[in-house]
């Protein structure tokens, strides 16, 4: 008894000596770290704008990631530029939060989340993350570098004000003289 399969008009299927041509084309490419999938102020803050409005009475959160001590990145003689620290710096972040989060450049210094339908408790959970592996991976890169996060929790209807108050408790935090 034979047995058959229904194969759908439009699958193709690749012969060993085609995969093979692929695999060499593949190799042979140089390879470039991809990358991280940050959108521009912008975008994020159009983004967080919209989840306001397709949920406003659900919890909605903003942080706010923010890197200090960039600008004796080069008198350090270390290599590393502003602009490569803020790109792994955003490539760590992005690997950090969900795939439903939405992570942009939101300062030449700092990095904005949206973490849509989280609370202040899962926020702060989240915060508290990305201190811990930023403020460790960091340090082991480059001494003196050191990053904060800040976060806002509202709902959906408040969600133009949450980037200001995430904002205002950066602010508030160096006005402290501890």
């Amino acid at each position: 008894m034979a047995t058959m399969t229904a194969v759908p008009a439009n699958l193709v299927f690749l012969r060993p000596a085609e995969l093979a041509a692929g695999a060499r084309e593949r190799a042979s490419a140089p390879s470039r770290e991809p990358r991280a999938m940050v959108v521009a102020r912008h975008q994020l803050l159009e983004r967080l704008d919209l989840v306001g409005e397709l949920a406003p009475n659900a919890p909605l959160s903003f942080l706010i990631v923010q890197v200090s001590g960039l600008e004796s990145v080069r008198e350090r003689g270390c290599g590393l530029t502003r602009s490569s620290v803020m790109s792994a710096v955003a490539r760590r972040v992005r690997e950090l939060t969900r795939a439903t989060d939405h992570v942009g450049r939101f300062t030449a210094t700092s990095m904005g989340v949206v973490l849509q339908g989280t609370g202040a408790s899962a926020a702060s959970a989240v915060a508290a993350r990305l201190s811990f592996h930023l403020g460790h991976g960091l340090a082991a890169v480059a001494p003196g570098l050191n990053v904060s996060v800040h976060a806002a929790t509202g709902t959906g209807i408040n969600a133009e004000m949450l980037p200001v108050a995430a904002l205002d408790s950066t602010l508030d935090g160096e006005d402290d003289p501890a």
